[in-house]
């Protein structure tokens, strides 16, 4: 789908240089697969603003059923476990039920109007832990964000960041050049007092449109996740 160019969003010089210079100095790309070079020197303020928006705010279908294969480790404990999800995006509402890779259910998380509604444990995570850690992803992942004032920055290898600060966070979302005019979701960062707390890689398959493999890295809660995605197909 080929996108129009927009008029940018007017923010001063001084913002977008502050900007600039957390995100250059936070470190280069989310991932490696399909992601242009952060630190390309040249980054200049683009008008594509909204564009960008909508391609975050349309990355998946509306509703739809997915199988996950995951791998999660925490503090160097590695868990293999299939996630079988449903996301309701308009209702912000997404339901996850995370089985051992040999069967038994590990937990199941039930998220209604962006808040967890329900979070049930088998004994074997916490259930804050989770609310702090599975609950994040699914949101971060699936469910639309909102933004403040974004600005949009772009380099001489054509991909761009689309930028915004919201309660004391800067919030990176990455997009990598898919042919003229065009872009995917590549990685999402979060930064807090110029320290990378969190970030994600979306990595695709030659020519498709949804990620086929995901990583997540938490750098507050010292874990990192990575999922294949074994089925997505459109849900009721």
């Amino acid at each position: 789908m080929v996108y129009p160019m927009k008029p940018g969003s007017g923010l001063t010089f001084a913002v977008v240089f502050a900007l600039i210079s957390l995100i250059v100095g936070a470190g280069c790309a989310v991932n490696k697969t399909r992601t242009q070079d952060l630190c390309d020197p040249e980054i200049k303020v683009s008008g594509q603003t909204d564009i960008l928006i909508d391609l975050i705010l349309k990355q998946y279908p509306d509703r739809f059923n997915a199988l996950h294969r995951a791998s999660l480790n925490v503090r160097g404990k590695t868990v293999i476990l299939k996630g079988f999800l449903k996301v309701d995006r308009p209702c912000r509402e997404i339901h996850l039920l995370a089985q051992a890779e040999m069967g038994g259910t590990l937990f199941e998380v039930h998220i209604l109007d962006g808040r967890p509604d329900t979070v049930v444990v088998n004994g074997f995570f916490k259930k804050n832990w989770l609310e702090e850690s599975v609950v994040q992803d699914l949101k971060h992942l699936y469910l639309s964000p909102t933004f403040e004032a974004p600005v949009v920055m772009t380099g001489k290898s054509g991909g761009m960041i689309l930028t915004d600060y919201k309660d004391g966070l800067i919030r990176s979302h990455v997009f990598t050049p898919k042919g003229k005019e065009e872009f995917l979701v590549s990685g999402y960062r979060q930064l807090k007092k110029k320290r990378l707390e969190y970030e994600i890689g979306y990595h695709y398959d030659q020519d498709a449109l949804l990620p086929k493999f995901i990583t997540v890295k938490n750098n507050k809660l010292n874990y990192t996740l990575s999922l294949e995605v074994r089925y997505l197909g459109l849900g009721n």
